[in-house]
């Protein structure tokens, strides 16, 4: 077994559908490589299965950053090398996404402390 571990920017908003009856989660994420002259970008297939996909999913948007661990392997079609990765964990890093859910927890009403304590 081949164990990769990236962290990048998600291409497209991500895909939920149903294999034999499980959800699987689909989507691409672009990895930058190398510096100056020599940059270029990686682009990888991801897959979830199991039911964490379908937490996810409302989360997997383009442009998000994103990390991801998993078993790697590559394909070959029409002479074009695809890379792929069976997820086994996917970790939100940041992006518009993260920052709407952010915003959503720090929009909750609070209340004043000091009117509580009796002294």
């Amino acid at each position: 077994m081949k164990n990769i571990v990236i962290a990048g920017n998600v291409t497209k908003d991500a895909e939920l559908r149903e294999h034999k009856g499980t959800p699987v989660l689909k989507f691409s994420v672009a990895v930058q490589d190398g510096y100056g002259a020599n940059k270029s970008v990686l682009y990888f297939d991801c897959a979830y299965w199991g039911k964490a996909a379908q937490a996810i999913v409302s989360y997997v948007k383009k442009g998000i950053k994103i990390s991801v661990s998993g078993e790697f392997s590559m394909r070959i079609y029409n002479d074009k090398p695809y890379l792929d990765i069976r997820a086994s964990a996917v970790t939100l890093l940041g992006g518009k996404a993260r920052e709407e859910v952010q915003h959503q927890e720090h929009d909750a009403p609070q209340r004043d402390i000091d009117d509580e304590i009796p002294w």
